[in-house]
């Protein structure tokens, strides 16, 4: 990995958000101060979002299959037989379970599943871009 000092930081952010995205970034609030984990050298904590979006999708399959008119009551603007479901199935353990031990409970696996989030993924920006949701 390219090194450089620390004070260049915002320089190397901006010229790479150029080069790697096309956006030109207008100040450091929104370019490399924009996410409080990377001012506080929390770098770590990236990895977190991730994991968390993976087993999130795990975890809405699993909801949407068990209720099946969830998005008719959304569009009623009824939300509590999702948080009747998620007070069943996760909220009351809190932190009793390990996420492995959460997993198997909630969907059936230990094992963090990409393809739910994958699907997840396609849906959303196939409407989006204009790509074929089903496309691998």
């Amino acid at each position: 990995a390219e090194e450089f000092p620390l004070e260049q930081l915002p320089e190397e952010w901006n010229r790479r958000m150029w080069e790697y995205l096309g956006i030109e970034v207008p100040d450091d609030t929104r370019g490399v101060l924009q996410d409080v984990h990377w001012s506080g050298g929390s770098v770590g904590y990236f990895p977190t979002y991730a994991l968390g979006n993976l087993i999130s999708a795990q975890i809405w399959e699993k909801v949407v299959a068990d209720v099946p008119d969830l998005y008719d009551g959304f569009e009623q603007g009824e939300f509590g037989a999702l948080r009747d479901w998620l007070r069943e199935h996760l909220h009351r353990f809190g932190r009793k379970f390990t996420p492995a031990e959460t997993l198997e409970r909630v969907v059936g696996t230990p094992e963090i599943d990409p393809e739910p989030y994958v699907r997840y993924l396609r849906e959303k920006l196939s409407g989006i871009y204009g790509i074929a949701a089903a496309a691998q």
